[in-house]
């Protein structure tokens, strides 16, 4: 057999396989619409394969050709893993056909181990239409669309835990905007998902946080170290506070975030106006004198400062030449706001 000819068979046995397990995925949709609605399904809402699905497969098949030996296992593991994506949606076009009958919206539940997009997308609820609910899929996708309306219960599936990680994150990175007009808008998307990728998964799909943990006892921790650790964990970070290797604190980063591979140092700046200058410098030279090549980022908690939230902006602009991030707390203060050195 040509090798032509074998990529002709490949692709036949695709759209074959998915002619006959797509069925059986839309008729297990078709189950669970009634079972979740409570509404009639009917064999008229098994949804047909579209015809660009043949197209598709052909195309991936070309393109997985010309970047892998044709009889090895990436080559074929590749070409399952578009075929599984395919019947699978053919459940989801099957859900969207009984739905749309009944003028239900759409959510986008997750199956678990998905990506910082499709959790961003499952946050939303019960709000999409059917266009909505047909779009943004990629390979390997396992979210599965659901019909329902707001107050649509789904066992396992509570957006609004990720809905509320989500809002955390944009409040962090000082987006005003709603979780529809990010989804919709590339540049800010793009940045609340790269945050969205520095967070534990628990936290961002369910809320859950990580408790810390204590090489430096938490006893001997001051009061504005210990509310920098727990402003951490709370914001879905896994930190570990670390302990002093001089008496001063000088040859110590305070924390590092196990999950994120990250340090990060922590300064109180509750003096007067020279406060943050002063201690974003002492960061810095603290940086330079472990010879640590990772990002300076420093979560700045300001307790007993009386200074204005533009004042300490303005400062902490100012002194971009110490760090790649300041985590800024204000007084009083559960989260913070992130203030990158963009240059």
């Amino acid at each position: 057999m040509s090798d032509s000819e074998f990529m002709e068979l490949i692709s036949n046995s695709l759209i074959s396989t998915t002619l006959s397990y797509g069925d059986a995925a839309g008729s297990v949709a078709l189950d669970f619409f009634e079972e979740s609605t409570g509404l009639e399904a009917k064999n008229t809402d098994l949804a047909k394969v579209p015809r660009f699905v043949n197209d598709k497969y052909r195309e991936k098949v070309d393109q997985y050709a010309a970047n892998n030996a044709l009889h090895g296992d990436e080559f074929m593991e590749a070409c399952g893993n578009i075929m599984q994506s395919e019947v699978l949606q053919q459940a989801n076009r099957t859900m969207i056909n009984a739905g749309k009958r009944y003028g239900l919206r759409f959510a986008r539940v997750p199956q678990g181990g998905e990506c910082a997009f499709c959790a961003m997308l499952a946050s939303r609820g019960f709000v999409y239409s059917e266009a909505g609910a047909n779009s943004h899929y990629h390979n390997h996708c396992k979210c599965k669309v659901v019909a329902g309306k707001p107050g649509t219960k789904v066992g396992g599936y509570d957006h609004t835990k990720t809905e509320k990680s989500f809002n955390t994150i944009c409040k962090n990175l000082g987006i005003k905007e709603s979780l529809e007009e990010v989804e919709n808008n590339k540049e800010l998307r793009d940045k609340v998902l790269a945050e969205a990728g520095r967070r534990n998964k628990d936290w961002l799909y369910r809320g859950e946080v990580t408790k810390p943990w204590y090489i430096k006892p938490r006893e001997k921790l001051s009061a504005d170290e210990k509310r920098g650790i727990d402003i951490l964990s709370s914001m879905g970070f896994s930190p570990v506070a670390l302990p002093e290797d001089a008496p001063d604190g000088s040859k110590n980063i305070d924390f590092w975030l196990r999950d994120q591979h990250l340090f990060v140092e922590h300064k109180n700046a509750g003096g007067g106006k020279h406060s943050i200058e002063d201690n974003l410098g002492s960061a810095k030279k603290k940086w330079d004198n472990l010879k640590c090549d990772q990002p300076k980022i420093v979560i700045l908690t300001t307790e007993g400062s009386t200074r204005s939230y533009e004042d300490d902006m303005r400062s902490i602009r100012r002194c971009k030449r110490y760090y790649d991030e300041v985590w800024y707390v204000p007084p009083g203060g559960t989260d913070f706001l992130i203030i990158k050195n963009e240059g």
